[in-house]
């Protein structure tokens, strides 16, 4: 019970504040009384606390239904708001709606009453048929491991009501995943934010850290920075959130095995294969859906849902916020119009086959993430960097021929300068036309930037980009945000110039690109973190002689097809903490005793890896006091010399490291 009053508790107190904010904004223009809808919003949300007490189950179906509905009353409230924010309804419709909803409220105190005056004469009678009867009215509760429900009853214990809510939604937003299907960290971050499950990013990291911290949910897989990449709720959990999801209508999940349930509210839509039957079973046929689908605010479609592109009407679905659509790679262009008219939507992610997207996505002024990762090249128009809210472009894009005339990479560079909110840049193609190269420095907020340059990139839009990195670099000794930048020349023609200089500051550096020798920009950066270094030709031993000065150096990757020799010696990188070294064909390294003092992590992959611990001129490991997890490539655990070598050594290390085997880089 405590779990609903304080969702529901959250959702009324952001619903009115920002109902009040419209209609005083409008005072005047609306014929709305707006004293009677706050008075009656405040009793609601006075009467929670008093009415459900803390810690108790949810058994009453009275008492649930109170908890539905007003959950159902805030969300509603919040959708007739937006709607009107983006001019979907006209301010007598808006009048209207909440004249409508105004009556809503009355009828949840009353049931509140009954429950009230219901409870106070079962606590008078302990008869057996007033036992039999309580039991009647109660809903039972799921049968949920007591271990799972203590942990997390002392995990909220810790949080105050305001905060408890919002890791309570991030938590049962897990429900949205099939079972073996790990969320990837920073999209379910950002859905949580287009959702409005937590206003701040920073929040939303603190909640999904805190979950993994308190084993709550697993890390699946971990990232070169010792971040979780993917992660899930362990067996235990999911069936407990599973539970209190249905219990509380937070989402439907439809499957092959709950083809046949049907709800008549829904506010997330979930649609995955069950175990019930493969992708050519999944069909509309089998599922029982509500026919009014209108207050849809999620829909996430997993491999499978062929389906969705031939029976659903996206542009029906007018208060949607999130669509994800990554996994349907049967999608294409005209699907991704239709995505144009849900004006509300904040996330849209598209796996569909598509070469570019549509200047009809000016609509979508809501927009915060456009995820087409998926795709190949994705040719954009001058609209899509010029949506007000857009802060996560992620991808492989380049500029349309008609965005890269001088003139209007001049009116883009004026937008960008004064008003573009874009954090994420990931990526785009530097090739024989102007474009992204021109424009990256004219984005103030940027924080993450991604290059592909081509076989066509000529030698002047190489050194705009060059230039834009120069200033990235150089302004993040100006604020204290993290900066990632990842550069890739594989394709390009021209050489990557080895002495380019840019002294600055940014967390994450990315390079897949043939060089000479390390090059000077590298050397000069402050304040790294994290350093990827791949198909550079370069020897081992030269890459370390480069990287002696990087001492806020903590997490490195070297990738190459035969990398070595290297040979790390103590003193070496002292602060390192993680290190990832991928041979794709070969790995030529030692680890020398007393080398790497700090190390967590160690990830050595390469499929025919014949280096044992231990073994005089290998690898030492027994120093690292600290170390945890040890990853080898799979190949390795088919070799049963090699495996039962590490697994020794990983048993008879005083801090006993996790030993994985890892299928590919």
């Amino acid at each position: 019970m405590e779990v609903a009053v304080s969702l529901v508790g959250s959702l009324v107190r952001a619903a009115l504040p920002k109902l009040m904010q419209v209609i005083n904004e409008e005072r005047g223009n609306l014929k709305v009384d707006a004293g009677s809808i706050e008075s009656e919003l405040k009793l609601i949300q006075a009467t929670i606390p008093g009415t459900f007490a803390t810690g108790t189950d949810i058994s009453s179906p009275l008492q649930r239904e109170c908890i539905l509905q007003l959950r159902r009353l805030a969300d509603e409230i919040e959708d007739c708001i937006d709607r009107y924010h983006v001019a979907k309804t006209s301010r007598r419709q808006f009048a209207r709606e909440i004249a409508e909803l105004k009556n809503r409220p009355r009828e949840i105190p009353d049931k509140m009453e009954r429950y009230i005056k219901l409870e106070a004469s079962l606590l008078h009678s302990r008869t057996a048929a007033s036992s039999t009867a309580a039991q009647e009215e109660r809903l039972e509760s799921p049968d949920a491991d007591p271990h799972v429900h203590e942990l997390l009853r002392v995990f909220l214990s810790a949080y105050d009501s305001k905060s408890r809510s919002a890791i309570l939604n991030c938590l049962l937003y897990f429900c949205m995943f099939p079972r073996d299907h790990p969320a990837r960290r920073n999209p379910l971050i950002r859905r949580w934010l287009s959702e409005g499950l937590v206003q701040r990013e920073n929040d939303a990291v603190k909640n999904l850290e805190a979950l993994i911290d308190r084993r709550i949910i697993d890390s699946i897989q971990v990232s070169n920075n010792g971040k979780a990449k993917r992660c899930q709720p362990h067996d235990g959990v999911m069936d407990y959130i599973s539970d209190q999801s249905m219990s509380q209508n937070f989402m439907l999940s439809c499957d092959d095995n709950a083809a046949r349930q049907a709800v008549e509210y829904v506010r997330r839509l979930s649609l995955h294969p069950g175990t019930g039957g493969g992708l050519d079973d999944f069909c509309v046929s089998r599922l029982i859906l509500p026919e009014n689908l209108s207050h849809l605010r999620t829909l996430a479609v997993f491999p499978a849902a062929n389906y969705v592109a031939a029976n659903f009407n996206l542009a029906r679905f007018e208060v949607l916020r999130v669509l994800d659509l990554k996994e349907c790679s049967h999608l294409g262009e005209e699907h991704l119009k239709a995505t144009c008219d849900l004006l509300l939507l904040k996330y849209l992610s598209f796996g569909g086959s598509v070469g570019r997207v549509p200047r009809k996505i000016a609509q979508l002024r809501c927009l915060e993430t456009l995820d087409m990762r998926r795709n190949e090249t994705v040719t954009l128009y001058a609209e899509v960097i010029q949506l007000p809210k857009l802060k996560h472009l992620l991808g492989k894009f380049q500029l349309s021929k008609r965005d890269s005339s001088r003139s209007a990479i001049e009116r883009l560079r004026r937008f960008l300068t004064e008003q573009s909110n874009l954090e994420t840049l990931s990526g785009f193609v530097t090739g024989a036309t102007q474009g992204f190269a021109q424009l990256v420095r004219h984005m103030k907020r940027l924080r993450k930037v991604k290059t592909w340059c081509d076989s066509t990139a000529d030698a002047a839009n190489l050194t705009h980009l060059l230039e834009a990195v120069k200033e990235f670099i150089r302004d993040g000794n100006q604020d204290l945000l993290t900066r990632s930048l990842s550069i890739d020349f594989r394709e390009c023609s021209l050489p990557f110039p080895d002495t380019l200089q840019a002294p600055g500051s940014i967390t994450s550096l990315k390079l897949c690109v043939n060089l000479s020798g390390i090059p000077d920009f590298v050397k000069q950066i402050n304040n790294i973190d994290e350093l990827c270094l791949s198909s550079t030709n370069l020897t081992g031993d030269t890459i370390l002689d480069g990287l002696r000065n990087l001492l806020t150096l903590r997490c490195l990757k070297l990738a190459e097809d035969n990398l070595g020799p290297l040979d790390i010696r103590a003193g070496d990188s002292p602060g390192l903490e993680r290190i990832c070294l991928v041979g794709a064909q070969s790995l030529n390294i030692k680890i020398q005793a007393g080398a790497l003092p700090r190390l967590v992590s160690l990830h050595l992959l390469c499929p025919s890896l014949h280096l044992l611990p231990g073994t005089p001129g290998d690898i030492e490991i027994a120093h690292m006091a600290g170390l945890k997890q040890v990853g080898l490539h799979s190949g390795v655990e088919r070799a049963r010399l090699s495996r039962d070598g590490w697994e020794a050594a990983a048993t008879s290390h005083p801090n006993v490291p996790k030993l994985s085997f890892i299928p590919s880089p």
